[in-house]
């Protein structure tokens, strides 16, 4: 498989994933939880992955883009000291 198509099966697995706990109306914090075996797929995006090659994975896939976004706020609280 080359590195485009790991990207999108990957994104799309996130995606998919953060639907279906979005949709039981699950809050970001447990979806964090709910969804933390997915990280290693994305850290292997993050390493696979430009910072604008990132952008197409989340203009197609909202969810993976809201998955992102947990993850940026998490790491910013963890940086800033607001979370131990």
């Amino acid at each position: 498989m080359n590195v485009a198509a790991e990207q999108i099966q990957i994104a799309s697995l996130i995606s998919k994933r953060v639907q279906g706990h979005a949709a039981a109306g699950l809050e970001d914090v447990t979806l964090f939880g709910e969804t933390a075996d997915y990280m290693a797929g994305f850290k292997r995006l993050m390493d696979t992955c430009t910072r604008d090659e990132m952008d197409g994975p989340c203009e197609s896939f909202p969810d993976f883009y809201r998955y992102a976004k947990i993850l940026e706020r998490i790491a910013e609280g963890i940086q800033s000291g607001a979370i131990k």
